[in-house]
C-alpha cells in the first residue's frame, strides 16, 4: 500500500524519473520489518540484504547477481555503483519509517540520479 503526503507530487515527480531516464525500476522498503511495501513489475530485490548493507555501511552488495561497490554510505543514503557499467543502486530513506531503493541505468551519473530519488523519498509519508 502507497501512503504518501501529496499522491499526485509524488506520481508526477516518479514519472519525471522514469521519463528521463534517471531511473528504471524502484521498490519501497518498510525500514521496520525490511519487507517491500510496494515495486515496479520490472525488479525483484532481497530488500532484507539492501537493508543489511546499509545498516552495516558494507563497501559492496550484489542485488540480482550485479555487485555495486558502495561510493556512498550514511544513516539516510546508499549510492552504489557497478564497476562493469551495470548500473547504479540508490537508496534514500523517507521522513517516515520507509527507504526508496532505485536502479539507475550506468549512462546516467550516479548522484545526480540519487538527487531525484531522494526528493521523490523527501515527500513520501
Amino acid at each position: 500500500m502507497l501512503v504518501w503526503c501529496d499522491r499526485m507530487a509524488f506520481q508526477t515527480m516518479y514519472q519525471e524519473l522514469i521519463n528521463d531516464g534517471s531511473i528504471v525500476a524502484m521498490a519501497i522498503i518498510d525500514i521496520t520489518t525490511g519487507n517491500i511495501t510496494w515495486t515496479t513489475d520490472n525488479w525483484a530485490i532481497d530488500s532484507h540484504a539492501i537493508m543489511q548493507a546499509w545498516s552495516q555501511r558494507a563497501p559492496s552488495i550484489v542485488v540480482q547477481g550485479v555487485k555495486y561497490s558502495t561510493l556512498q554510505v550514511l544513516e539516510d543514503r546508499f549510492i552504489g555503483t557497478s564497476i562493469k557499467g551495470h548500473g547504479h543502486l540508490l537508496l534514500a530513506k523517507c521522513p517516515t519509517n520507509f527507504a526508496i531503493v532505485a536502479w539507475s541505468p550506468s549512462n546516467q551519473e550516479a548522484r545526480g540520479a540519487f538527487t531525484g530519488v531522494a526528493k521523490l523519498a523527501a515527500i513520501y509519508q
